[in-house]
């Protein structure tokens, strides 16, 4: 497929360019079904619910703030998985600003009520307001790119497969 779009490069750069057109190909595949989102909140959920004492804690788990790059992440691709599905889903995006604010303030949500649930509920968890930060930050530095890149009406026709 790749000779195909690029028949006289072989460079580097090409296959730069190339790369995150293969990733939003593959994206938009996975995304276009109810299930992938959903899927992503529930690991998401299921995975701040276990206890403390269930993480190993040696090797490379032992970089700082690592926790907090993986709560930016899991919330991050909250908003990924769930606005490209409603992109992919809904015929009129006329309210695609509100439908990502919506989903942007929903990942938020889930993510300090999370935090409580941690407090009261889930053993050798504990409350952190750094948590909260970085679900705040994933979902918002993720929901920015909806909210500029605005995909609208090229999803079907420029992306890839």
């Amino acid at each position: 497929m790749y000779r195909e779009r690029y028949p006289d490069t072989s460079s580097l750069l090409a296959y730069l360019f190339y790369l995150p057109a293969c990733m939003l190909a593959l994206l938009k595949k996975f995304t276009s079904r109810f299930i992938t989102p959903l899927s992503w909140t529930i690991f998401t959920i299921v995975l701040l619910c276990l206890p403390g004492s269930s993480f190993p804690g040696g090797g490379f788990l032992k970089i700082d703030h690592l926790d907090k790059i993986v709560h930016i992440l899991l919330f991050g691709g909250m908003v990924v998985f769930w606005s490209l599905y409603y992109l992919q889903t809904k015929q009129s995006p006329t309210h695609w600003h509100l439908t990502v604010m919506s989903i942007m303030l929903s990942a938020i949500a889930l993510g300090i009520g999370m935090e409580y649930i941690q407090l009261r509920y889930v053993p050798n968890r504990a409350f952190d307001m750094g948590d909260i930060i970085a679900n705040t930050v994933g979902s918002i530095l993720f929901g920015i790119f909806f909210l500029y890149k605005r995909p609208i009406g090229r999803i079907k026709k420029e992306w890839p497969l």
